[in-house]
């Protein structure tokens, strides 16, 4: 693979991460938002903060679901 199409998988990749907001978060999960801030602060669900605001990876919460669901 050579550069250019090296940045390219980059660029697809990074522009295709769905980011999430608690409010997004909280109605995909069937919680409530202050349930989702409670699973932040007590790091339970993986989150980033962007400056004052928490943001969540749709893929990263997704393979947390299936984590869990497999150790059940």
């Amino acid at each position: 693979m050579n550069l250019k199409e090296y940045n390219s998988t980059l660029f697809r990749d990074y522009t295709m991460a769905q980011i999430l907001t608690v409010k997004e978060l909280a109605k995909y999960l069937k919680l409530t938002e202050v349930t989702i801030y409670k699973y932040v602060k007590e790091g339970n669900i993986p989150a980033h903060r962007v400056g004052s605001r928490w943001r969540f990876d749709k893929d990263q919460i997704d393979e947390m679901l299936r984590r869990e669901e497999e150790s059940d």
